[in-house]
């Protein structure tokens, strides 16, 4: 027999009518089916959803986490809050003749002297009066406190690596998760089930893949797509180190409950023909002694 090895949907352009079809799944439907019969199958392949194992931190994301974003609100209302609590008590002076310096009457004087205590500067102008310098001593407390914690935050970061983001473990975390996911076109027939709010949600907020390779690469190399893969496929390409770092650990990682579903290879041969006997024959012998498998683990790398 000769090995013929083309891509099914240009059979229009075939000049002679095969004798076996190989690399088959079960329940994919096609023009096919007309003109050929199913073998047993041989080889079990699952369908689960895989997302990036662990995306890094950017460097301007671990910066703004230092605090959370309640801290930097509350941070930003203390520095209004202080701006006007000086010109009050500056406002107050006067009225009171305390003999305050009118430049804490100014706003903008006020503002820079505010963030000057708190960048350890020292202010252009002492204040004079008793309730502006219990002020600006409660405000120096503040801003030691305050500028201790970032700057042991900020030298961590400075000096470690960035960390990683938690990694999608789940099917509803990858919904509600920023991340995008797709799927290539044959995978359709996985969320057929119109009553199923999750499958509705998948077919809805999915994105359509061109092909296995280019959503292998959004997903392992930019790390920004979940993507539906199987397990052979899976294999293969972490066999080939296209889904594995330099420290040969996977860049790709299975959800807890992103089973799919499952399908199974088999051959097609012409109807009538009787090689399909003979081949399920084969195929239920190699099956039950295992040799498939063994055959898988020892050369699959080839």
């Amino acid at each position: 027999m000769t090995l013929d090895i083309e891509d099914t949907t240009k059979i229009e352009h075939r000049k002679f009518t095969p004798s076996i079809y190989a690399g088959r799944y079960v329940s994919y439907s096609s023009a096919l089916d007309y003109l050929t019969e199913r073998t047993r199958g041989y080889l079990a392949v699952r369908f689960d959803w895989y997302t990036p194992c662990a995306v890094k931190y950017q460097r301007r994301i671990p910066f703004f986490n230092i605090f959370s974003a309640d801290t930097w609100i509350c941070f930003a209302l203390s520095l209004v809050l202080a701006v006007i609590t000086v010109s009050c008590i500056s406002n107050y002076g006067h009225k009171s003749h305390l003999h305050e310096s009118k430049s804490y009457s100014n706003i903008f004087s006020v503002t820079a002297d505010i963030i000057a205590v708190l960048l350890s500067v020292p202010v252009h102008i002492q204040p004079r009066s008793a309730p502006l310098r219990l002020f600006f001593f409660c405000w120096v407390c503040y801003s030691v406190a305050i500028r201790t914690v970032f700057q042991a935050y900020l030298t961590t970061l400075l000096i470690e690596p960035p960390g990683y983001e938690e990694p999608i473990k789940s099917v509803e975390q990858m919904l509600t998760s920023d991340m995008k996911f797709c799927f290539i076109d044959e995978y359709v027939v996985f969320f057929n089930n119109a009553h199923d709010p999750v499958d509705s949600a998948i077919l809805n907020n999915a994105i359509r893949c061109p092909d296995r390779s280019t959503s292998s690469n959004w997903a392992a190399v930019y790390q920004n797509m979940s993507i539906i893969f199987d397990n052979l496929n899976i294999e293969f390409f972490r066999d080939m180190g296209k889904l594995t770092d330099k420290n040969n650990r996977p860049l790709l990682c299975e959800l807890e409950d992103g089973g799919c579903g499952s399908r199974e290879l088999v051959l097609l041969v012409l109807r009538g023909s009787p090689l399909l006997e003979l081949i399920n024959d084969i195929i239920q012998h190699m099956v039950e002694s295992g040799i498939l498998t063994h055959i898988k683990k020892r050369d699959f790398h080839k």
